[in-house]
């Protein structure tokens, strides 16, 4: 058996994604109260994905069939998160007339069960086509698609490597 299947060397590096959302957090923290940058609709959208992502952190000590199912959440949210974020860079590549990110305020009427400091957080007010911060020339757009890309890689390696070892070999049944 492959060490990387070890299900006692294996079960830490369950968490590694879920570990990597908490810088991440930390910038965009940074980015809206420090130099204020509002996020928008996809930009929430792309926070809920990542905040799923975070929550996958139990599977590290988890029951294997439980340890499934937060990786596969965890995957699901990675690729929601990348599909969201890649969306918004080509709309600020090629913004439209159409105002994808128009904001109904009875669709976050939850946010006000929250207190406010969590609730800005989730509370859509920039305007998705606009590049407020760019690295080596892109938009933060794309290197959240990028992240969100290598979190759905990561977790399926991680999905890969709990799943049993096959055999080409088929049963032998009623040996003696």
């Amino acid at each position: 058996m492959h060490a990387w299947n070890n299900r006692k060397t294996s079960g830490w590096r369950a968490g590694i994604p879920a570990l990597t959302t908490i810088p991440v957090w930390g910038f965009l923290l940074w980015l809206q109260f420090s130099q204020g940058i509002e996020p928008c609709k996809l930009c929430v959208e792309q926070r809920l994905a990542l905040l799923v992502v975070g929550l996958t952190l139990p599977a590290v000590r988890a029951a294997p069939w439980l340890q499934r199912l937060l990786l596969l959440s965890g995957l699901s949210a990675a690729v929601y998160g990348a599909g969201i974020a890649w969306s918004q860079w080509r709309l600020q590549l090629h913004p439209v007339l159409t105002d994808v990110c128009s904001v109904s305020p009875q669709n976050h009427a939850w946010l006000a069960r929250l207190p406010h400091c969590v609730a800005s957080l989730f509370t859509p007010q920039g305007d998705c086509a606009l590049i407020p911060w760019t690295l080596l020339g892109q938009p933060l757009s794309l290197w959240s698609a990028v992240y969100f890309a290598m979190l759905a890689a990561g977790y399926g390696l991680l999905l890969a490597a709990l799943s049993p070892e096959r055999t080409d070999e088929p049963p032998v049944i009623g040996e003696d």
